[in-house]
């Protein structure tokens, strides 16, 4: 996925003696997360939208954010804190980061009411053991994006899934709540023993994903690189739309269907499924269908390799980001969802809005956002694998159809030749083919998609209220509103999910009735040996934990001897 936002004020300063002594008494939050922008995925985008809103709805929050160092000093306004870091070599575009000292004192004139971590997984884990010392009376909230678990078993790993889930739910257990982006993911936590789990989920942009945006001369230019690409041409990741190297092409669009792809082009995301089924299709329909892959990654050459194998006509945009992903979205005829291992499918909800019906897995995350029959279509991987009852394409998932996560799916879907990978490949294809061939149901589901990605729910000002709701249920009775001028006791929200708007929430001041932060008097040198120790304090900590997911348990070990027995006799 693109960056859809800018950087803004990315060179600005912020100063705490000038901007944070008039800040009142807003509820002060402090967002500890191991990503931010420039890298962009759903967590990213979650970040920088929450912040946007934070500022623009005037919602009563002060936040404040720490995270991987970027060269930006505030974002939206908001004050940014970079941590030292090093590259993660197995997964280009992360970082491994570090508390210090600084970030602990600044972390303390910044005096929050409430914490959230996002994903703690190594900065978080640090953060947890500096706030059981130093700011033990600071609620935590916690926020779930990324199945940690599976991208062990991605990368090769599978031996350590189920250590992983139970750091992770410990992790997490520290927290007042937990917040993930779909009903379909929080029941996967709480499968694996995970505690307080709130749905927020997240939003999108109708200025930037819209119908409207459509546009022939993109769609065009698509089709003029699908054929003029020799097959061991591999497009750089600058290509645009506008470039040179398209202009000339007259091609017809007319019977052309242009299956969209959108995301970060890796092993994880299951888009050899795409190129697989495509390659299945009939002769006189497989010529009609352009397949779009916008977005870049680790698996593009190997993705074009297969493309080109199989004469299928591709395109990879590379990065687009905002009005050029948009008119991207616009112009596609069908958006295809194959990953399994969302916790929400932001780009499917991008594609929705711009008016593209959805052809996906009944998977985590996408079977939140994609009505089967209505907004798109929706293969049930487990009953296709077994392909012994009749099927229709337009059949809806039966009663009790399991939305599968990475452990069910992946065996079914993987590189091995089986019946069962066949099935699912088949029958996907079957998906696919119903709304190549059929314009008009297209177009139906396509107007039906864009009314579903506009709802409510889906607004990000409503987004940015949920979260502010779970920070003040997170203060529970330490806070009262003061409205008008009178005080009126803050009644915590037993579900967040129940606040559909921030409007609900007012334009409110908080006062906290208790100190956020126990604060020390203690000379300035001692001070920082103090926080020295506790920063080598939570760094051991955090070692200690990834070398326990190293440490497989039982399960982990008894699915190892199954793999190995089952290799063997193979």
């Amino acid at each position: 996925m693109a960056s859809l936002l800018p950087l803004h004020n990315s060179s600005g300063s912020f100063n705490f003696s000038k901007d944070l002594t008039e800040r009142g008494d807003r509820l002060r939050v402090a967002i500890i997360a191991e990503n931010f922008l420039p890298k962009v995925d759903g967590s990213t985008t979650t970040i920088a939208s929450l912040l946007q809103q934070l500022k623009r709805n005037h919602l009563g929050v002060q936040a404040m954010l720490f995270g991987p160092e970027s060269g930006m000093k505030t974002y939206h306004d908001t004050p940014l804190f970079g941590t030292p870091g090093l590259p993660l070599h197995v997964y280009p575009g992360l970082k491994i980061n570090f508390i210090t000292p600084s970030l602990i004192r600044t972390l303390r004139e910044f005096d929050p009411h409430v914490i959230h971590l996002v994903d703690p997984i190594w900065l978080g884990v640090q953060a947890l053991a500096a706030i059981a010392l130093l700011f033990p009376t600071v609620p935590v909230v916690t926020s779930h994006h990324t199945n940690l678990p599976t991208y062990a078993d991605v990368f090769g790993y599978p031996y350590f899934k189920y250590r992983t889930w139970g750091i992770q739910a410990y992790l997490h257990s520290f927290a007042r709540c937990t917040l993930v982006p779909s009903a379909s993911t929080a029941g996967l936590l709480a499968e694996r023993r995970f505690k307080n789990i709130r749905v927020i989920s997240r939003g999108v942009d109708l200025t930037i994903f819209d119908p409207s945006l459509r546009s022939e001369s993109m769609r065009q230019a698509w089709f003029a690189a699908a054929s003029s690409f020799p097959p061991s041409h591999i497009p750089p990741v600058s290509v645009r739309s506008n470039s040179s190297i398209f202009s000339s092409s007259t091609f017809s669009s007319a019977d052309q269907v242009v299956v969209l792809s959108v995301g970060r082009l890796s092993p994880e995301k299951n888009l050899t499924l795409i190129i697989n089924s495509i390659a299945t299709l009939p002769p006189s329909i497989a010529s009609r269908v352009t397949l779009v892959f916008v977005g870049d990654g680790p698996s593009r050459v190997s993705l074009h390799s297969q493309c080109a194998a199989k004469s299928i006509r591709a395109v990879f945009t590379g990065h687009l980001s905002g009005h050029a992903l948009g008119t991207a979205f616009a112009s596609g005829d069908i958006m295809c969802a194959p990953s399994i291992t969302e916790t929400f499918g932001q780009t499917t909800l991008q594609g929705m809005a711009a008016g593209l019906p959805v052809v996906g897995l009944l998977a985590e995350g996408t079977a939140d956002l994609v009505q089967h029959g209505r907004t798109g279509l929706l293969l049930d991987v487990l009953e296709a694998a077994g392909a012994c009852a009749p099927w229709s394409p337009l059949m809806p998932p039966k009663p009790g159809a399991r939305v599968v996560g990475w452990e069910e799916a992946a065996p079914l879907l993987g590189d091995d030749v089986s019946s069962e990978r066949a099935n699912v490949i088949a029958r996907f294809a079957c998906l696919l083919e119903v709304l190549v061939e059929d314009s008009e149901r297209r177009r139906q589901m396509g107007r039906e998609a864009a009314k579903s990605a506009r709802q409510t729910w889906y607004e990000w000002e409503a987004c940015a209220g949920r979260v502010v709701a779970a920070y003040r249920e997170a203060v529970g009775v330490s806070a009262s509103i003061v409205s008008d001028g009178k005080a009126k006791a803050l009644t915590p929200s037993p579900d967040v999910r129940n606040v559909s708007s921030p409007a609900a929430l007012g334009s409110t001041t908080l006062v906290l009735r208790r100190p956020a932060t126990i604060h020390w008097s203690l000379p300035p040198t001692i001070q920082f040996l103090v926080d020295g120790a506790v920063v080598l304090h939570a760094l051991g900590l955090a070692l200690t934990s990834h070398l326990m997911y190293m440490v497989p348990s039982r399960r982990d070990l008894s699915e190892r001897i199954r793999w190995r027995t089952t290799t063997t006799r193979h």
